[in-house]
């Protein structure tokens, strides 16, 4: 026998099972991020202190600090590889038609 509206008790029941199982769903998936981001985050504090321990233990041996010269003459090569300004100038024309 149906009900007024034509819903049956069982499907009731699979609708609240649908309802239940997307909210647990929902719920899981918003641990399951939060669990993520704390991990993310400590493991990049983590790999930072072992960069950090392993550069610190690291000599560099046999490597010149650059001298003067060669510093100046990277500065050159960094200014050239910028790529000039555009200055842009306005050219009118004149009362007989010419531009000046």
């Amino acid at each position: 026998m149906r009900p007024r509206w034509g819903v049956s008790n069982l499907e009731i029941a699979i609708f609240c099972i649908i309802l239940l199982n997307i909210l647990l769903t929902l719920y899981q998936t918003r641990v399951l991020a939060m669990i993520v981001t704390n991990s993310a985050a400590d493991l990049d504090s983590k790999l930072a202190q072992a960069i950090q321990g392993v550069m610190g233990n690291v000599q560099l041996e046999g490597v010149e600090p650059p001298n003067p010269i060669q510093q100046v003459i990277a500065q050159l090569i960094q200014q050239r590889m910028k790529p000039p300004s555009l200055e842009v100038t306005e050219i009118t024309r004149g009362d007989d038609g010419k531009f000046s």
